[in-house]
């Protein structure tokens, strides 16, 4: 999940900046795609960029983009919920009219029965 990875390179920055204190620009490479990296530099690494949706970014300190993060997941977790909930209702509905359309066919068919016994006697 993007999120999740997210929250993982989180704490590796914030790993990274306890253990390199010195306030001096430390390189990195900057994925611009999943395989092409380029040579970048950290010049404040106590802050990140948060995608906040449809293209804009926020400035956030790290806490506040974990606690971001957080509730985003927590947020795509309840929807996600919500949404399974509303697929076995729909699945059990489906069952339902499926049961009854059977139940509606055989009573056509036993009609269908009866009226050709008594039109043949």
């Amino acid at each position: 999940m993007r999120f999740g990875q997210s929250n993982e390179c989180l704490e590796q920055l914030q790993e990274h900046v306890k253990d390199n204190a010195s306030g001096e620009k430390q390189k990195m490479l900057v994925p611009l795609s999943q395989s092409v990296y380029v040579d970048g530099f950290i010049t404040k690494p106590d802050t990140v960029l948060v995608d906040i949706g449809t293209g804009y970014y926020v400035e956030k300190n790290i806490n506040s983009a974990r606690i971001f993060l957080k509730k985003r997941i927590d947020m795509i977790q309840g929807n996600a919920s919500k949404v399974n909930d509303l697929i076995k209702r729909k699945e059990q509905m489906m069952q339902d009219t499926q049961i009854a359309f059977q139940q509606k066919m055989a009573q056509m068919q036993q009609m269908n029965e009866g009226v050709a016994a008594a039109a043949s006697s």
